[in-house]
């Protein structure tokens, strides 16, 4: 494959999302912030997602990609509606996955990823 078909695959796949989107709970209500009881957002789950830290995993992050995270993070913190790309997609999934156990939160940011509206 060529660079530039590459890059252009890379750039159809970038996806902005709209940080303001609720999670919903099962009755299909917001689902609610155990200590603000404000509605949970996909900008608190993201920004949870790029701060995560698993205290199982041995590697060692590196000064730039944890730059990247904290940059990225301060995005999430400052924009309603953000560009992402698949390695961070992929990033946020995992570590929502690690960091919530209930299928509820994980299944709607799977969906939410998987499914863009563009």
């Amino acid at each position: 494959m060529s660079l530039d078909i590459l890059v252009f695959l890379c750039y159809i796949l970038d996806m902005v999302l709209d940080l303001t989107t609720p999670l919903k709970n099962y009755k299909g209500d917001p689902l609610l912030d155990q200590d603000t009881k404000k509605p949970t957002l996909l900008r608190d789950i993201f920004l949870n997602a790029l701060n995560y830290t698993d205290p199982n995993d041995k590697k060692v992050v590196s000064v730039a990609d944890r730059v990247s995270l904290y940059t990225k993070s301060m995005e999430v913190m400052s924009k309603d509606k953000l560009d992402f790309t698949v390695e961070e997609l992929s990033k946020i999934k995992e570590s929502t996955n690690k960091m919530y156990p209930s299928p509820l939160v994980i299944g709607q940011i799977a969906n939410i990823i998987d499914k863009p509206s563009k």
